[in-house]
């Protein structure tokens, strides 16, 4: 009978570490499923993180291309500037040679 009650005592024992095993298991499981739904949201942010930036590139790409045509605009602009500074001072160096040419000739 003494061997039974050890056994009992042994069989108990080691039902309630089976009993605490199972409960951390279970603990495990719900951190996995946790951590499951966590890497979830993570990976929805970072594809919405990444669509933004890869909107934000575009918009700048946009904005190079505005620039460079400005950029080009305001050159033409100042070409077309500077061509008629170059035509007003023909113009007065034409002048002033014809005047040297009509003092010449007197």
């Amino acid at each position: 009978e003494a061997e039974i009650d050890l056994q009992a005592e042994e069989l108990s024992s080691l039902n309630a570490k089976l009993s605490r095993i199972q409960g951390g298991l279970s603990g495990i499981e719900e951190e996995r499923k946790l951590l499951k739904e966590k890497v979830g949201i993570l990976e929805t942010v970072k594809k919405q993180l990444t669509d933004k930036l890869a909107n934000r590139e575009g918009e700048i790409q946009n904005l190079g291309r505005r620039l460079q045509l400005h950029t080009d605009k305001a050159a033409e602009s100042e070409i077309v500037s500077n061509d008629g500074e170059l035509k007003q001072v023909e113009e007065v160096l034409s002048r002033c040679v014809r005047e040297r040419d009509l003092l010449v000739d007197e």
